[in-house]
């Protein structure tokens, strides 16, 4: 066991008015941790939230005869609320090399005697995430002096995130938890709220990932510890919280503390979905040439798949901001832009590369467009928002954007021939699970689009070819010229 090497666990204490409380709490952690994981190095971190009494100078002066655990105590120098504090701390243990984290309050209102048994699930690496829940005992909470409409809100809000979640927690509210140092860094809690709803959101960020959590059922204990949360706003948030995650899951909206990179990767190919990308794979089947496939960075899955299917095509992913058609003379009879022609800077000399025939001669060009006019996106603008993400019609990577008029303009006014420019509803089957959902919803969304394709098309599907410019139609005027009159001499 000595030859091991040791587990850090650090014991976080987030403090703000506890000056009568905090030694109180420091008392009761056992001492026994020691013995009890001979194997775990234990140390204690309070941080002080700038409180209003002299918690800070309690602290200290408690901690002269304090012995038990190696102990750091910090001080905020401006309030950083209750998730605010536990960022810092977090941040703490990461960059302390910590194994693990167990959150602790300040007022005792969750019993340190709990420590050894919920630590045991994250030692034995069984778990990424422990929970100490009040409410795998209902009767215990409220005879731990649980207010009955605390108790009521605690049963019905966390019922409501488990269906909009698909997870099954018997608690989503209990602030005594313990992490993964490894399950934090994966996790963008520093973009979470400072406010009580950080709990929430770190919930939504371990079961977005598939992380595992363990519930342990612990004592429920109210004292005379005064209650700093609005019952209202604090429901409020945490229900904004999980709608806004369903939302970001959809490409809706986005916000950086619910992009969970695991999760996208997890998700499955678009390719074997009816979705645009699908569509134009379709298309590229039938193509009998050599094509070029132009595609976004992002679309790994889609490279990974064009590169096992034996089509005759080049893949690249250009330089967008500098040009497309300047790396090859190589001539092509088609060109693809799978996510990728909303991507392009300067789209009019795009057209006009192909104008010239640089590359591409008068290829014929497939690709998708987004709609920018999409309902969901007029009404995030209804309320002042044009929320660029990581991924949606505001993909942060889309430079230019167009409703079906203005992109049917622009490749009228580069005298690009067009062929198909339809509509495309929205890829239902990768929002909801249930056919019969997706069967109803899609239905109904596709009579929408077929009645007003500028308010419900998701996207728009195009094929055009570029006609000469003027340049190559005199060149061409010329060697005609020269042909015919070759002829006449004979």
């Amino acid at each position: 066991m000595d030859n091991l090497k040791k587990i850090k666990v650090l014991i976080f204490i987030i403090s703000y008015n506890h000056e009568k409380l905090l030694g109180k709490v420091l008392d009761r952690i056992p001492e026994s941790l020691h013995t009890d994981y001979p194997n775990v190095d234990f140390e204690i971190l309070i941080i002080d939230d700038a409180s209003k009494d002299k918690t800070f100078e309690a602290g200290y002066e408690f901690l002269k005869t304090y012995t038990k655990f190696k102990t750091t105590l910090l001080a905020n120098p401006v309030n950083q609320q209750f998730g605010g504090n536990q960022k810092i701390g977090y941040e703490y243990a990461i960059e302390n090399n910590f194994d693990h984290v167990v959150l602790l309050h300040g007022d005792g209102q969750y019993a340190p005697e709990m420590i050894p048994t919920l630590i045991k699930p994250l030692v034995d690496g069984e778990v990424d995430a422990v929970f100490g829940s009040r409410m795998m005992d209902p009767k215990g909470a409220l005879k731990g002096g649980m207010p009955k409409y605390k108790f009521l809100g605690n049963k019905i809000l966390t019922k409501i995130e488990n269906s909009m979640l698909g997870s099954s927690l018997t608690e989503w509210h209990s602030g005594f938890r313990l992490y993964s140092v490894n399950a934090l860094k994966k996790m963008p809690f520093q973009y979470s709220s400072n406010y009580y709803d950080f709990d929430t959101q770190i919930i939504i960020q371990l079961v977005g990932q598939g992380l595992r959590i363990k519930e342990i059922p612990i004592p429920t204990y109210y004292g005379d510890e005064e209650c700093n949360v609005d019952g209202l706003k604090y429901a409020r948030k945490i229900l904004i919280a999980c709608m806004l995650f369903k939302v970001q899951d959809w490409g809706i909206f986005y916000h950086p503390c619910y992009y969970l990179e695991d999760r996208y990767k997890k998700k499955p190919s678009r390719v074997t979905f009816d979705t645009s990308v699908k569509r134009l794979i379709d298309k590229l089947r039938e193509t009998k040439g050599k094509s070029l496939v132009i595609i976004d960075k992002k679309e790994y899955q889609v490279r990974e798949y064009l590169e096992k299917e034996n089509f005759n095509i080049d893949v690249v992913e250009p330089d967008f901001d500098h040009g497309i058609f300047n790396t090859s003379d190589e001539k092509y009879e088609a060109v693809f832009f799978i996510d990728s022609f909303e991507c392009v800077s300067d789209i009019e000399k795009l057209l006009i590369d192909l104008r010239e025939g640089k590359r591409t001669g008068e290829s014929k060009c497939y690709g998708v467009i987004a709609n920018v006019a999409f309902i969901f996106t007029r009404i995030m603008h209804l309320f002042g928002a044009f929320n660029y993400g990581i991924r949606g019609i505001l993909d942060f990577r889309h430079k230019r954007l167009f409703t079906y008029s203005s992109l049917k303009r622009l490749l009228e006014y580069h005298s690009c021939k067009i062929e198909k420019l339809e509509s495309i509803s929205v890829p239902w089957k990768l929002v909801f699970k249930s056919k019969i959902l997706v069967g109803i919803i899609s239905g109904l969304w596709n009579i929408g689009v077929k009645l007003l394709k500028g308010l419900f098309a998701y996207q728009y599907y195009f094929e055009f070819s570029s006609l000469p410019s003027l340049r190559v139609m005199l060149e061409r005027t010329r060697e005609n010229t020269k042909k015919r009159e070759e002829e006449l001499k004979k």
